[in-house]
């Protein structure tokens, strides 16, 4: 891991042993840029989470595809049901990709959210926490 602050420290580099770089922006505390090192299609996918969080009403989970895939997003409660699925969206494969959460009929809580990527007969999952504040 490598990690470098911009001259004014509003910004700040990390790498890692994926070979993915972020850029955070320390101020407003998000990522606001992340690629691959080693070009510009991911070798694996990435979950990067969702913007903003906490979130009223909708959230956009971003993610890396390392090639075409149809991708939904599954929102589970607390107890593990299933609340909410999103349409499936066909995505090229590459980086900063991102679907949008509109959890407007859902109440406030923190919820489990899974990104599936199906990419002809593989199934990619990674997962995150999303906190929904009416």
């Amino acid at each position: 891991y490598s990690v470098a602050f911009s001259p004014d420290g509003n910004m700040l580099v990390s790498g890692a042993r994926d070979g993915f770089i972020n850029l955070w922006d320390v101020s407003a505390g998000i990522t606001t840029h992340a690629f691959n090192a080693e070009g510009e299609i991911p070798t694996a996918f990435h979950l990067r989470g969702n913007y903003p969080n906490p979130f009223n009403p909708s959230t956009r989970v971003v993610f890396d595809l390392p090639a075409a895939a149809e991708v939904t997003v599954h929102v589970f409660d607390v107890l593990g049901r299933n609340v909410m699925v999103t349409d499936p969206v066909s995505v090229s494969g590459g980086r900063d990709h991102s679907l949008e959460v509109n959890a407007s009929s859902l109440p406030s809580g923190v919820y489990v959210y899974q990104v599936r990527a199906q990419a002809g007969s593989d199934m990619l999952i990674r997962s995150g926490r999303m906190i929904l504040a009416k």
